[in-house]
């Protein structure tokens, strides 16, 4: 154990870890962000509220059961810093941490009792394989552990490279997503409550197409939604 703290701290020496969210060293028991970040988180509280932004957004486009978003992303943020990272700067397990989080705060105020799974936003396989990792994959994984609902990483899947949609218009963005889902193995979910999570919500169009294929597969299936952050 002594052993193991010395290399430990050597390690933390020479190779400090630093803060996915402002930078700064962090401090041995802290874990991918640090505690100044982790207070001036700025929660949404979604699932508290039936009538929330999401749910707006989405109204009329999608049949969603509910859904809800964990932070506020805005510019030059902390929030935006931690997206960066788990998204184009290798740093997955930033999703397993805020996942689990949210996970835990929405097991203890009995939001999402009724799902029954957990099913990740896919990436085209050539996107994955540049990536090396999808981070909604694990963001799910995280959530999995903080609600205590398994994860399908299979059921939805991805047909269409399309191009990013971070600099389309929202009309662009609903046409870019058109049919680009398809559901797998159809016959092993009949009615069950399925939660599809991605990681930023912006104008709503991939998850309503999400949704949207979900429903033409199971039609008597209930389908949430949830995301990390609300742009």
């Amino acid at each position: 154990m002594f052993l193991y703290r010395f290399w430990r701290a050597l390690l933390h020496l020479i190779y400090p870890e630093l803060c996915m969210g402002c930078g700064i060293v962090l401090f041995d028991q802290e874990n991918l962000i640090c505690s100044e970040c982790l207070y001036h988180l700025p929660y949404t509280d979604f699932h508290l509220d039936p009538n929330n932004p999401v749910m707006q957004q989405v109204k009329g486009r999608a049949d969603v059961e509910f859904g809800t978003a964990m932070l506020f992303l805005f510019p030059k943020t902390i929030v935006q810093n931690l997206i960066y990272n788990l998204k184009y700067k290798n740093h997955p397990k930033v999703g397993n941490r805020l996942g689990e989080m949210y996970g835990k705060i929405l097991r203890e105020d009995g939001v999402f009792a009724g799902v029954d799974l957990l099913v990740p936003i896919p990436l085209h396989p050539s996107r994955r394989a540049k990536r090396g990792y999808n981070q909604c994959e694990y963001i799910c994984k995280g959530l999995s552990r903080g609600m205590d609902i398994p994860v399908d990483f299979k059921l939805l899947a991805r047909r269409i490279h399309h191009k990013s949609q971070t600099r389309l218009s929202r009309m662009e963005r609903a046409q870019n997503v058109v049919n680009i889902f398809e559901c797998r193995h159809v016959d092993a979910i009949s009615d069950q409550h399925i939660l599809i999570v991605d990681d930023v919500f912006t104008t709503g169009a991939t998850l309503c197409a999400a949704v949207e294929c979900v429903k033409e597969a199971f039609p008597h299936c209930r389908v949430s939604i949830l995301t990390i952050a609300k742009a």
